[in-house]
């Protein structure tokens, strides 16, 4: 808890981050809307926060090769897939290999969560729903950009919880756990899709015209719920 004041005192966040991860009754559901996050660990901010090398991307194959995490074809993890076939994919280590993917290239993640109005407690509140590992195309020997597996957000939280690399120190010295990270919402990210819609690279050809899309539905958002909060 002392790491998530921390965050939150640094970041000015209002209750909205604190009401995060709750559970919420059905019934006390006002509003909801599905989000899917693009999240990389290039980003010289996110570099900060989770370290180089992709060591969360590599926390989680750890994960999955010692049997502690179920892999799922689908974001909404309901086909499950083998640990072998996705591991028989990544090389953990050097070694040089064709057709294979380093562990400490998968730097981009996709995060789904749910944003919900709780009419209960009278916030919204954010649900992570998954964490995907995204293959680039500059690395796939496919070309193209695809996921390597999808992981239920609730399994890599304790996933996180198990491991000792799983926290930042870019707090003044205080450790804080990935888990508070996703928690209050600090790591640089962008929506790329929302709802059960296409993303937006689908929708617009263009690039240019993807990146503005994907801006503007973000600026939507932050624009609702600062309104909401400041009426």
């Amino acid at each position: 808890m002392k790491g998530i004041t921390l965050i939150l005192f640094f970041l000015g966040i209002s209750n909205l981050a604190l009401g995060q991860n709750l559970n919420v009754r059905e019934q006390d559901v006002l509003f909801r809307k599905h989000l899917v996050r693009a999240l990389s660990l290039r980003d010289p901010r996110n570099v900060e926060l989770f370290g180089e090398n992709a060591v969360l991307s590599e926390i989680l194959l750890n994960a999955l090769e010692k049997g502690n995490l179920l892999p799922y074809r689908d974001r909404l993890c309901k086909e499950e897939v083998s640990r072998e076939e996705i591991l028989s994919k990544v090389i953990m280590s050097e070694e040089d290999s064709i057709g294979f993917i380093f562990s400490h290239t998968l730097k981009e993640i996709e995060l789904g969560e749910d944003i919900i109005f709780d009419k209960h407690r009278s916030e919204f509140v954010f649900e992570q729903k998954y964490i995907a590992l995204i293959i680039p195309q500059t690395e796939n020997y496919r070309g193209i950009t695809e996921p390597l597996a999808y992981f239920k957000y609730d399994d890599c939280s304790r996933v996180f919880n198990m491991d000792e690399r799983a926290y930042s120190l870019n707090f003044s010295g205080v450790k804080v756990p990935f888990n508070d990270l996703f928690l209050t919402h600090t790591y640089k990210s962008y929506i790329v899709k929302i709802g059960n819609g296409n993303y937006f690279d689908q929708v617009y050809p263009d690039p240019l015209k993807a990146f503005i899309a994907a801006r503007h539905q973000e600026n939507v958002l932050n624009d609702y719920l600062y309104r909401f909060f400041n009426p």
